[in-house]
């Protein structure tokens, strides 16, 4: 019995370790997905680049409409970036990891 909940502690804490390094790459990913999938090209990236660029060529104000562009893509992604941080905050207290920048 006492072998069998050691081997299911391991299996918990490898996978928790497996969780912490894959949560940079995954993020980097789902930001990569708002990017490009046509559910978010609605407000993607693209879209919002060529709005910008549609803009400027109206208002010769590339200088004002660039930087809000750049201020949205901000605001979807920056969400993203917190919600990975907290998710690996709390992994690493679980883990028993005191290293954070």
């Amino acid at each position: 019995m006492p072998v069998a909940r050691l081997r299911e502690a391991a299996l918990v804490r490898r996978s928790a370790a497996g969780a912490r390094i894959s949560i940079p790459p995954t993020v980097g990913f789902m930001v990569q997905l708002i990017k490009t999938t046509s559910i978010a090209a609605i407000i993607g990236f693209v879209e919002l680049t060529r709005a910008g660029q549609l803009m400027t060529n109206t208002t010769f104000k590339p200088m004002i409409v660039y930087p809000v562009v750049a201020a949205l893509y901000f605001v979807i992604c920056w969400p993203l970036s917190l919600l990975a941080q907290s998710l690996e905050r709390r992994i690493d207290a679980a883990l028993g990891v005191k290293k954070h920048f």
